[in-house]
């Protein structure tokens, strides 16, 4: 017949792993919603100024087009300009971090 403290032993070992339980249950949550934000942020195109990326989907003429300049860096700048109704000026001059997200916008057409 077991004695009462090693009722109270037990009892205190099942609190202390239902407590390491919780723990882990709360650090993978924690793993969740991080996982969520860098999904959610993937998914927005909000430029610096708070306005929304505007694009028009390509056409086989923006890709013709686009394809028509010789390196990578040169084609992707065009057909940005092309589908934003952008001006080169205007992508010269535009925060690096707003490039960004048109190349993300870009991205979900392409891929």
């Amino acid at each position: 017949m077991p004695k009462d403290n090693e009722k109270v032993e037990k009892t205190e070992l099942e609190l202390a792993e239902e407590k390491l339980k919780k723990l882990q249950e709360a650090k993978r949550l924690k793993e969740v919603q991080k996982e969520i934000e860098e999904l959610e942020k993937a998914d927005d195109f909000t430029l610096s100024d708070g306005s929304q990326v505007q694009m028009n989907k390509p056409t086989p003429l923006n890709m013709k087009k686009m394809q028509m300049e010789k390196t990578p860096a040169e084609q992707e700048y065009k057909i940005i300009g092309d589908l934003c109704n952008l001006t080169a000026k205007e992508i010269d001059d535009m925060p690096l971090e707003d490039y960004e997200v048109y190349q993300r916008k870009l991205a979900t057409f392409l891929s």
